[in-house]
């Protein structure tokens, strides 16, 4: 079974949603650290720095928003196809929200 939330319109809270380093998996980059690196007891705490430090140009934010706009809405982004009904292709891109029960 799934359930299905429609991802934000807004443009900000989608920024958010991709850029905001509160979403990011930092189970993932623990993981990827080799094992006697670092105390175990401290990787949470040497995740959220790391990512905390990361940090994305306004440009760069704007461009992937972009993207995934085109991709997800491609007949509200301007792309045109002949031939094609751009309103009947399969949508694509970031579908947030939807997790298995």
């Amino acid at each position: 079974m799934e359930i299905r939330v429609e991802p934000p319109h807004d443009n900000e809270v989608r920024k958010q949603l991709i850029f905001n380093t509160r979403f990011h998996d930092v189970d993932q980059l623990i993981q990827a650290v080799p094992p006697g690196i670092i105390d175990y007891q401290m990787l949470g705490q040497i995740a959220a720095q790391i990512q905390q430090s990361i940090h994305v140009s306004p440009v760069l934010e704007d461009y992937v928003l972009q993207l995934w706009n085109a991709v997800r809405y491609p007949h509200e982004s301007g792309i045109v196809l002949d031939d094609i009904n751009m309103s009947s292709l399969i949508i694509g891109g970031s579908v947030l929200g939807v997790w298995p029960c």
